[in-house]
C-alpha cells in the first residue's frame, strides 16, 4: 500500500523512474502475497507508465495480464478501467477496431457496475476511437455524452478533455471561433481543478 501511494506521489510529481520503481515493489509484494485484485491494480499501473512512453508490446502485456486476473477476481470496475486504457493504446498503435471493441467492452463494464464517473471517461475513450476513424458524428455525440455524465461529477479531467477533442473537432472543420472558444473553456475548467498538466 505504501509503494502504492508512492507511485502516485511520484508520478504526480513528474518522476517516471521512480514512479516505476515503486510500481514494480508493490507488484512483487502483491505477487508474493498472492493478491490478485492488487496485481491487476499495479500491472495496470505499469502498462499505463510504460503507455506514457510507448505503445509497446510490453505495454499491451502488461494490460492483458491486468485484464485476466480482474476477471479471475472478479474485479468489474477495474477491469472496465483496463479494458479502457488498453483501448487508448491499441488506438495510438493504429488498429483502430480493436480499440473500439475494447472501448465497448469497457462501457459495459462501467453500466453493469452503476459507475456514473466510469461511463463519462469511456464515452470519452470512445469518442477518441471514433474521431480518429473519421466519424465525426459518433465522436460528437460520444463527447456530449461524456460531458453529460461528467458535469453532475464535477470530473475536471473529462470535462477539459471533452473541449480539447470538440476544439479537434472545430478546428477540422474550419471553425476556428468554436475551437478557441472550446479551448478557453478547457483551460478554466483545467485550473478550476488544479490541472496543471491539462492546463
Amino acid at each position: 500500500a505504501i509503494y502504492s501511494d508512492l507511485d502516485l506521489l511520484l508520478w504526480t510529481a513528474g518522476d517516471h523512474d521512480g514512479t516505476e520503481t515503486a510500481i514494480r515493489k508493490s507488484l512483487a509484494i502483491r505477487r508474493e502475497t498472492a493478491d490478485l485484485v492488487g496485481q491487476a491494480w499495479t500491472l495496470a499501473a505499469l502498462a499505463s507508465v510504460e503507455l506514457d512512453s510507448a505503445a509497446s508490446d510490453e505495454a499491451a502485456n502488461d494490460y492483458r495480464a491486468a485484464i485476466a486476473l480482474d476477471e479471475r477476481a472478479g474485479e468489474r470496475v477495474h477491469q472496465a478501467f483496463t479494458l479502457m486504457q488498453y483501448s487508448d493504446l491499441q488506438r495510438l498503435r493504429g488498429d483502430l477496431h480493436a480499440a473500439n471493441t475494447l472501448c465497448a467492452q469497457a462501457l459495459d463494464g462501467y453500466r453493469d457496475a452503476g459507475d456514473a464517473g466510469g461511463i463519462a471517461a469511456a464515452r470519452f475513450q470512445c469518442a477518441q476511437v471514433a474521431l480518429d476513424r473519421g466519424d465525426v458524428p459518433a465522436a460528437t455525440a460520444d463527447a456530449g455524452q461524456a460531458r453529460t455524465g461528467a458535469t453532475p461529477l464535477g470530473d475536471s479531467i473529462t470535462l477539459g478533455n471533452v473541449d480539447v477533442l470538440l476544439a479537434q473537432i472545430a478546428v477540422g472543420q474550419g471553425d476556428c471561433n468554436s475551437a478557441i472558444s472550446h479551448l478557453q473553456d478547457a483551460v478554466k475548467t483545467f485550473v478550476a481543478g488544479e490541472m496543471i498538466t491539462g492546463e
